[in-house]
């Protein structure tokens, strides 16, 4: 590089640097200071008001109350406020109002616990310097036992054209990946009946979708997706793979079936009893923390397995600082205990190093960042009590599914998504 050159790209980071410190907050900026994050609000308010209207529950100055009323926490979720004299008829209309009425699979903590097992759930206390010590030493001597993970990246070439179109590869990447992988291991079909866990919009499904429809032209009579999500998705999928079936003239479209529940209370089989569909997928891209054990626990008290119809599971997983103790499955928590995770409080401790695979330095917040250790051996000690929490879920599915194969492999690179590892499990 010239030295010409060198003065422009120096200028240029000095520009960049001075414009985003220089750069003044808008004179509407909510006056609200959050303690959590250590800074003001950053959204806007209305002129004549000190808050924006999340924070505007703060203020209900005279003023304000005499020209407004008074504004008051939401009593169905505290997160958000509302004007009092508007109460009644935002709680009909409220996102968070429970529902009323549930569907036939709807079954009140179904998946919570497997079996008699059960754990209390009790406060843990914040965890101490040498209880970080104490983990890192059974971190090192576990990432010295066990394999580094297969690298199977693998792609589709009916997405080339979407990847094509697009900027952002990412997303696309991943699910090519993820469905080259469904097709090495005899999960891409026609017959399939695909039940995306945690759905979202359900892009994961258009893409196989999409596959699918490359590689058959046509499909079978129990061919379809079920969707299964808790949040409220705008930009559904659901319709563009309807759309996408018609675009190419296919007689007979898929069997859709989309549901607005939380994987604890899903009842897996009575949710498949108007679909009968002979063989079942399961896939997720990204099924974060606790819902991930939910998944195999809804799996494992269906009777899909034992009726053979479950064909395989792919699943990416994520968010491993979201996982929770009370729902590991049982031989999970036996393959930690074996490990040295004795309980809830090094639990706890192991998640939170997890996030170091991820996350990487931070200032000094907690005694888990007082720790020196450089960069490169927080993201190893980081990926080391990552690997070991999905370790115990193959474990456990091994344990509890004898005539399946279960695999844990990284489908992408690093470069992709740090969270780039997934589990396939197979029939034997």
């Amino acid at each position: 590089m010239s030295r010409t050159e060198t003065v422009t790209e120096c200028s240029s980071t000095k520009r960049q640097k001075k414009t985003k410190k220089d750069k003044k907050p808008s004179p509407n900026r909510c006056e609200f200071f959050l303690p959590h994050k250590n800074r003001q609000c950053s959204m806007q308010r209305k002129k004549g008001n000190r808050y924006c209207s999340e924070h505007m529950v703060h203020e209900n100055s005279k003023k304000q109350v005499e020209a407004k009323g008074e504004r008051v926490p939401c009593p169905l979720d505290p997160k958000h406020s509302v004007w009092l004299k508007d109460l009644a008829f935002h709680l009909k209309k409220c996102n968070a109002k429970p529902k009323e009425t549930h569907e036939s699979w709807y079954v009140k903590n179904f998946n919570t616990k497997y079996g008699e097992d059960e754990v209390d759930h009790v406060e843990v206390a914040g965890p101490e310097r040498e209880d970080f010590e104490r983990m890192i030493s059974i971190l090192k001597e576990f990432n010295d036992k066990v394999e580094p993970l297969e690298y199977r990246a693998n792609s589709h070439p009916a997405l080339i054209p979407w990847l094509e179109a697009k900027e952002n590869q990412k997303h696309i990447l991943q699910q090519s990946s993820l469905i080259g992988n469904l097709k090495e291991n005899s999960l891409l079909s026609c017959d399939n009946f695909y039940i995306e866990f945690g759905c979202g919009k359900a892009e994961l499904s258009r893409a196989v979708n999409t596959c699918v429809l490359h590689d058959c032209k046509t499909i079978g009579p129990t061919y379809g997706f079920g969707l299964i999500d808790r949040g409220n998705n705008r930009m559904k999928m659901d319709s563009k793979i309807i759309k996408d079936c018609g675009e190419i003239g296919l007689p007979k479209m898929p069997k859709l079936k989309r549901s607005k529940m939380d994987i604890e209370h899903l009842h897996l089989d009575k949710f498949l009893e108007t679909e009968t569909p002979d063989q079942i997928v399961c896939i997720s891209k990204h099924l974060c923390g606790m819902a991930t054990d939910l998944t195999i626990k809804s799996i494992l008290h269906s009777s899909i397995i034992n009726n053979s119809k479950l064909h395989g599971l792919l699943v990416a997983m994520c968010c491993r600082h979201a996982c929770s103790y009370e729902q590991l499955l049982p031989k999970s928590r036996d393959f930690l205990k074996r490990h040295g995770i004795e309980n809830k409080q090094d639990f706890m401790i192991l998640r939170q190093m997890a996030t170091w695979a991820v996350c990487g330095t931070r200032d000094k917040v907690t005694p888990a960042e007082e720790i020196e250790e450089r960069h490169e051996d927080k993201e190893l000690l980081g990926l080391a009590a990552r690997r070991m929490i999905d370790e115990s879920r193959v474990y456990a599915i091994r344990e509890a599914m004898p005539a399946y194969n279960v695999e844990l492999f990284n489908y992408t690179d690093r470069a992709i998504t740090l969270e780039n590892s997934s589990i396939c499990i197979t029939r034997k």
